[in-house]
């Protein structure tokens, strides 16, 4: 991860090529959903604190420094070249996946490659950044 900006690790989510194109009205709910829940921590750190206590039995210095520096992205963030969660042929993060799997490769982890340039479907996340 040394070529991307330091910074909170990348989430994302996976699921089969087919249901998402297929449910491409429940994956865009499920990125607006993280909008809002991002949103609402901003909102009200204390209220995310008090959450991820609960659901992580975390304690409570990890759990504020996690909210205090809340790093999370948007659902639509991997759309902005100016994001570090940039999602382009030949972007940072593009390139540390690319190393990802030829790392794998190399010590065993993995058997078969995939074709990382179509890795990631930015459509459900045009159509949130669209407001659709």
């Amino acid at each position: 991860m040394t070529e991307l900006d330091p910074g909170s690790s990348f989430l994302s989510w996976a699921g089969k090529r087919a249901w998402l194109d297929a449910n491409g009205e429940v994956v865009v709910k499920i990125l607006k959903g993280w909008n809002m829940g991002l949103a609402k921590m901003k909102a009200d750190p204390e209220l995310a604190i008090k959450l991820t206590l609960e659901f992580t039995g975390m304690g409570e210095a990890q759990a504020r420094n996690i909210i205090k520096g809340l790093g999370h992205f948007d659902a639509s963030a991997a759309l902005d070249p100016k994001s570090n969660a940039y999602w382009a042929k030949g972007s940072k993060l593009n390139r540390v996946l690319h190393d990802f799997q030829a790392f794998g490769k190399e010590a065993g982890l993995i058997k078969a490659t995939i074709d990382v340039d179509d890795f990631v479907m930015t459509k459900h996340m045009q159509a949130v950044k669209d407001g659709k």
